[in-house]
């Protein structure tokens, strides 16, 4: 999802800090993908192909934004998002599997990296 999203605002973004954020999103949420899907292969757990209906309608609405209101729509989503993810890894760390608590330990400050720069973006630009 955050891909998708980081797609637009490498397109749609009014200010460089904007499309510079979606375009590391892009480069960042591709490598984590490909240790997700890497880890899943090796428990037999399939993925879903695609995002969950809400999720897409959310990318559908930021979409038909323009401007600086898709820029601050694009933010609030990331923010949000970010948050969950945190909660998240933070809870993978203390799971019994040695291979997603070092994926999430590996991943966790990366993550909390993107809603610090993301932070930044917020209060430069809004």
């Amino acid at each position: 999802m955050k891909i998708n999203e980081g797609k637009l605002a490498v397109l749609k973004g009014t200010t460089s800090e904007v499309r510079n954020y979606g375009q590391l999103m892009v480069k960042d949420q591709a490598t984590i993908l490909d240790e997700i899907k890497k880890i899943a292969g090796e428990r037999n757990i399939t993925l879903p192909d695609g995002v969950s209906d809400k999720k897409r309608e959310g990318q559908m609405d930021l979409s038909e934004e323009g401007g600086t209101d898709f820029d601050e729509k694009f933010i609030k989503m990331m923010h949000s998002d970010l948050e969950d993810d945190i909660k998240l890894f933070e809870k993978a760390v203390d799971i019994n599997d040695p291979g997603i608590t070092s994926f999430a330990k590996t991943y966790l400050p990366l993550i909390q990296s993107h809603l610090e720069k993301l932070e930044g973006v917020k209060n430069d630009d809004h």
